[in-house]
């Protein structure tokens, strides 16, 4: 605490002075996070130090800062959610780095000494301007916060216009009560955390589905037709995308007939190709028609071997089937399916943002951006095959 006793002196000297009437303070410290636990016990303890009555303190740290604290950091101290601040900087000491970039041609090949005298020489010049000029300074940015707050004013009347009035009601109570609670307890301010919860998976959903089947109160579950439902549908899935993959690598074909699977037209292209191979076979006797060898690999086709699954069947029959219940499982599971995909379409694009970042972009050489693009290619080979 002992290195902190300047800190203590110097607000303590800033909120006695010409104080009168004003109820709320907002400090600004790199550790506020810190700082402000013992700041009152400080106070207390030492008899030159004292904070007037009735000044309510709301320590902050500058955005430059809290966003290398933890997470809960951010909401507990940014300046974005307290009522009346007006952010125009993310921080306010190295905003004097910017005028210091006028001397570093000078100084660069000073001695450590010389060098550090020039630097004290212009920052205290720079604080000195700052201080004659500083009616001027505050007037412009109380300016460009009004303007802000216009613009943000708007925005936020057309989100708010945007949400059900029942839900805007509540989140006015739980604000009040959070900025309420803030002082003794900065968890309060909690509320204004994003919460981001990963989508379920399809191994999850499965799960899901397994527990509510084995629920003894669920007598839907629980039916004759139900038990075992949910890890047939699983596994249907699971070759559905294998005939998927297996399609893929292999060449697209249609009862022998090359097709573009992209094509929306490649089933009239089938027929006419059908059509032109049609023979007559009426005539002849069954008995001289020999049954087909089902071992043949030409007659079984994985890939073009549709799955009886409910949305294979359509809605209709499945309803007149009885099969209502299978089609919510597996809409649950295809949920599940779908975020998987998604979250792997989410890990492939943040692997190429690394490899562009450290090879494509500093490769100089036709050599080593051959190399790198060939990186970027191998993800999209990976992201292809799951």
């Amino acid at each position: 605490m002992i290195r902190q006793m300047n800190m203590d002196y110097a607000l303590s000297q800033v909120l006695n002075y010409k104080t009168d009437g004003i109820s709320h303070a907002i400090t600004f410290y790199a550790i506020n996070c810190q700082y402000n636990k013992y700041l009152k016990d400080q106070i207390a303890s030492s008899m030159y130090l004292s904070i007037p009555i009735g000044i309510d303190i709301i320590p902050r740290i500058g955005l430059w800062h809290v966003h290398g604290h933890q997470d809960s950091c951010f909401v507990w101290y940014a300046s974005n959610f307290i009522h009346g601040t007006g952010r125009i900087d993310g921080e306010i000491m190295e905003t004097l780095w910017a005028p210091l970039n006028i001397i570093f041609l000078s100084a660069r090949g000073m001695g450590t000494p010389y060098h550090k005298e020039v630097l004290d020489y212009q920052m205290n010049d720079y604080n000195f301007m700052k201080m004659i000029r500083i009616t001027k300074f505050l007037s412009r940015k109380l300016q460009e916060a009004i303007k802000g707050a216009v613009e943000s004013k708007f925005v936020f009347d057309d989100l708010n216009e945007t949400t059900q009035p029942d839900m805007v009601i509540l989140w006015k109570e739980e604000e009040a009560l959070a900025h309420t609670n803030r002082a003794e307890d900065p968890a309060a301010m909690d509320i204004y955390e994003v919460r981001l919860e990963r989508a379920p998976t399809r191994k999850q959903q499965e799960l899901c589905l397994l527990q509510a089947q084995n629920c003894p109160n669920h007598l839907v579950m629980n039916s004759s037709g139900g038990r075992g439902a949910a890890t047939w549908l699983a596994t249907s899935l699971t070759i559905e995308e294998s005939q998927i993959s297996l399609s893929r690598d292999m060449a697209p074909t249609y009862l022998g007939v090359d097709v573009d699977a992209d094509d929306p037209d490649f089933l009239v292209i089938v027929c006419n190709s059908l059509d032109d191979n049609y023979e007559d076979y009426s005539d002849i006797n069954k008995d001289q028609n020999p049954r087909p060898d089902i071992h043949d690999a030409s007659i079984f086709q994985p890939k073009l071997i549709v799955i009886p699954l409910p949305s294979n069947i359509g809605e209709v029959r499945c309803r007149e089937l009885g099969l209502i219940n299978l089609m919510k499982k597996e809409i649950a599971l295809r949920e599940g399916q779908a975020n998987d995909a998604l979250h792997a379409i989410r890990v492939h694009l943040g692997d190429k943002a690394v490899i562009f970042h450290n090879t494509v972009w500093s490769a100089k050489s036709q050599a080593s951006c051959t190399r790198t693009w060939t990186q970027v290619y191998s993800v999209e080979t990976r992201h292809i095959q799951k």
